[in-house]
């Protein structure tokens, strides 16, 4: 086989299984080169325009067909120029690497594939880098001749490991509510890649497919190419296995607390499946599975986060999001994104985060003296709670007494006051 036909073979496969904008480089010595003709999907002009490289034929003197290919190349030592331009314009990149013995090549195989969720070598990113999974399927209602829609989501961030899934199910009387949770889903994690998947008629598919959520995220569309062994409770588990190796004596599905949700676990399969055959190294630091819904968690509608223009109709668009995220960091950015989105209505969880937030103030010394007069008088309200306790009221008396010696209180609730007003104006 030659060069250039081991070079159509591999993009096939990978097509195949991915999707359309799939692009090879193969390993050349000490180049990584790539092959087009007339007869192939690569668009190897629009490539080359984009890296602003020189596009070229094996032979010069002959016109470029199947057999004098155009090609271009691309230096080994500086293949990490290229790669995130080719991966944040939407390629998912195939290294096909050579093995030598010194002197001739032995033989080639693929050593890695990047894309967008993969490539994870910019971590200063003020977004994630989201790999979602959306599993669906219809099924008969036994209460009515209509079918309900089921949704798993699993959600895998693989630049912090953290991962998220859960699954949701419509209603004969509200046949949109699983898709509404799949829509928000998207809105508040904007992934940048996408598995669709599933055993639902077109209708779902193509509704899905036509989300604005969905344009600026790499699709792969496995519809018809469906992967059956992710619903496969052995092939689960062994995949599974690999990724959460240390789990006592629970098997991997009830590690990952998703033996109850088949949907869920197919749609967790699917994306650590995607993943694992991309980098086998990624999966390594992935997490265990939190719920998609958290109990204590307020849940804002797709249609409110888009109403009140919380989060814009694209990326680009203007949003209260954007106007209020005005985070220094990248993690800060993230945060502030996840905590808008995502808002706590349990008590002891939003307290405990303003506890570790004083205790953070306290630690770098940034604590204002008004938000210390604040604690003062929050500890004084209480006072008549911890009169229920002997110990706990005695610690309390000893904590005010301390703040007391320490802080002028009136000087310090007046320089508050007067803070605000300059703010005011």
């Amino acid at each position: 086989m030659s060069g250039y036909e081991e070079y159509k073979h591999v993009t096939a496969r990978y097509r195949a299984q991915y999707g359309g904008k799939v692009l090879v480089l193969m390993e050349v010595g000490a180049f990584y080169e790539m092959y087009g003709c007339s007869e192939s999907e690569v668009d190897i002009e629009a490539v080359c325009e984009l890296l602003n490289i020189q596009l070229t034929r094996k032979d010069k003197e002959t016109p470029a067909f199947c057999s004098n290919p155009h090609m271009a190349g691309l230096p080994k030592v500086s293949i990490e120029k290229y790669l995130p331009v080719l991966v944040q314009t939407g390629f998912l990149v195939v290294l096909y690497g050579q093995q030598t013995d010194g002197k001739k090549v032995l033989a080639r195989k693929v050593t890695s594939v990047q894309s967008k969720a993969t490539y994870v070598q910019d971590l200063s990113a003020p977004s994630h880098h989201n790999l979602m999974c959306i599993h669906v399927e219809g099924i008969p209602s036994c209460n009515c001749n209509k079918s309900v829609l089921m949704a798993g989501v699993a959600v895998v961030d693989l630049s912090t490991g953290r991962c998220m899934a859960g699954e949701f199910a419509s209603r004969p009387s509200d046949p949109d509510l699983a898709l509404d949770e799949v829509y928000r889903l998207l809105t508040v994690h904007t992934p940048v890649e996408v598995m669709l998947m599933g055993r639902a008629d077109d209708l779902e598919a193509n509704a899905l497919i036509r989300r604005s959520e969905l344009k600026h995220a790499g699709l792969y569309n496995q519809w018809r190419a469906y992967d059956e062994r992710v619903e496969d409770p052995d092939y689960q588990n062994a995949l599974l296995g690999k990724v959460y190796s240390e789990r006592g004596t629970l098997s991997p599905a009830e590690y990952v607390g998703l033996e109850r949700q088949p949907w869920a676990l197919a749609a967790l399969t699917a994306v650590l499946q995607f993943a694992y055959e991309q980098d086998e190294r990624v999966i390594s630091r992935i997490q265990p599975p939190e719920p998609l819904l958290k109990e204590g968690d307020m849940t804002v509608s797709y249609k409110t986060l888009k109403q009140l223009g919380i989060v814009g109709a694209a990326p680009e668009h203007d949003s209260l999001l954007k106007i209020l995220n005005r985070c220094a960091t990248a993690m800060g950015k993230r945060l502030f994104r996840d905590r808008l989105l995502n808002p706590v209505s349990d008590p002891e969880q939003l307290a405990e985060r303003y506890r570790q937030r004083l205790g953070r103030m306290i630690a770098l010394g940034s604590i204002k003296p008004a938000e210390l007069a604040a604690v003062h008088a929050s500890l004084r309200a209480v006072g008549a709670l911890a009169a229920m306790d002997g110990a706990a009221q005695l610690h309390l008396q000893r904590l005010l007494e301390s703040l007391e010696r320490a802080l002028d209180l009136q000087a310090a609730e007046q320089h508050g006051k007067s803070t605000a007003g300059d703010a005011a104006h």
